[in-house]
């Protein structure tokens, strides 16, 4: 994004937006439906002509994918906790993406899944906690 005089208001100063299809691996300045991400950046310049703002690395969701976010459809078989790079300022969450299988073990049952077993376990569903994971069903 850049801000030029007369191109996008033609009596004025207007941002210009570069458009990109949302693609695995590329840098954008909000994260896309379908989409995680797997490093936030505090830049000058990039999606703030003017100062500071985020950009995200955007990651297509899979099986063994970690992802700041859990898209629709995925769920999770565990969590790390790290610093700088899920929030460019401190610790935040990062999630091995799972496509949801019959016998996998999970942290969550999404929408249309259910589970048929519950296994406590100290740092897999929670990175510094006792956490439930579920054995997905249907």
């Amino acid at each position: 994004m850049i801000t030029q005089f007369g191109v996008c208001n033609p009596a004025g100063y207007a941002n210009e937006y570069w458009l990109r299809k949302p693609a695995d691996g590329i840098y954008a300045c909000t994260v896309p439906d379908g989409f995680t991400w797997s490093l936030a950046l505090s830049q000058s310049g990039f999606c703030n002509p003017s100062g500071l703002a985020t950009s995200y690395s955007l990651r297509a969701p899979g099986n063994n994918v970690y992802g700041c976010s859990v898209p629709a459809g995925y769920t999770w078989d565990r969590v790390f906790l790290e610093y700088g790079n899920c929030d460019p300022f401190g610790w935040a969450t990062k999630y091995n993406l799972r496509t949801p299988a019959i016998g996998l073990w999970a942290c969550y049952a999404p929408p249309g899944w259910t589970y048929d077993a519950v296994d406590s376990r100290y740092g897999v569903c929670n990175a510094t906690a006792w956490a439930n994971s579920l054995r997905l069903t249907r």
